[in-house]
């Protein structure tokens, strides 16, 4: 997947939750993501304030808890 948004607008919250439900389902071991993803400036690290509103806040089915 890729350019998904960020901070959960633009429905990423639900398409989010419909990957939880489609992992859990398929027993899916990771995800492949593309890129393209930190709108509007990017991220400097894991502990950017974005990172976390824009995907660890967002991705959190425990059935999406597999390498990225």
């Amino acid at each position: 997947m890729g350019d998904w948004g960020w901070d959960g607008a633009f429905k990423q919250r639900e398409v989010a939750a419909q990957m939880g439900s489609e992992a859990a389902r398929s027993g899916s071991k990771f995800v492949i993501s593309v890129g393209d993803n930190f709108y509007q400036r990017g991220v400097e690290s894991a502990a950017d304030p974005h990172f976390r509103s824009s995907f660890e806040d967002i991705y959190v089915a425990p059935s999406l808890q597999t390498p990225w």
